[in-house]
């Protein structure tokens, strides 16, 4: 009987170990699910926290956008006065240069720029040799390059001015400078 007591003992022994090696398994199984659920947590957190990373870098450089859409209009605006500046017409020292060499006895009674810069005058005078001479004065300027009679005619019911006169001058580069 102690032989036979023997093999059951060694399958009780054997019952123990194998229970015993799947409550350990068992248990690992356990522990290696609860590491994977938190593993995923973390990946899902991550995920989620990348997303609202991500989310703030466009929200960021959208408002980068218009902050650099504004930051051109301003510049495009600064450029547009810039360029205004450089092409400003100096209205007062060009019209001292003119009344300075208009003589008394010529009246100018209408004056103008066209599209090429050309001075249109109209105006009159006692003679026309106050006319050639007025004429010569413009030349003399440095504002005007070329000064040529459009038209000149005597009326002597005009009173004391009985010559009427056109005269387009051309104006030079400094003529509309300072």
């Amino acid at each position: 009987m102690t032989e036979q007591n023997k093999p059951s003992q060694s399958q009780g022994e054997t019952g123990v170990n194998a229970a015993s090696i799947f409550v350990v398994l068992a248990i690992l199984s356990i522990i290696a699910a609860v590491i994977f659920w938190g593993l995923s947590l973390t990946r899902k957190y991550q995920l989620s926290s990348t997303d609202k990373k991500l989310t703030d870098v466009k929200e960021e450089t959208g408002a980068l956008d218009d902050v650099d859409q504004k930051a051109k209009a301003v510049a495009a605006v600064v450029d547009n006065i810039n360029q205004l500046d450089s092409v400003k017409n100096y209205w007062s020292s060009f019209l001292t240069e003119l009344a300075n060499q208009t003589t008394k006895n010529v009246q100018l009674t209408q004056f103008s720029l066209d599209e090429q810069n050309n001075l249109v005058i109209n105006g009159t005078t006692t003679s026309y040799e106050a006319l050639a001479k007025y004429m010569i004065a413009l030349r003399g300027s440095e504002r005007f390059s070329e000064v040529v009679l459009t038209g000149a005619s005597y009326v002597p019911e005009s009173g004391a001015t009985p010559v009427v006169f056109g005269i387009r001058a051309t104006t030079s580069g400094a003529a509309l400078s300072k």
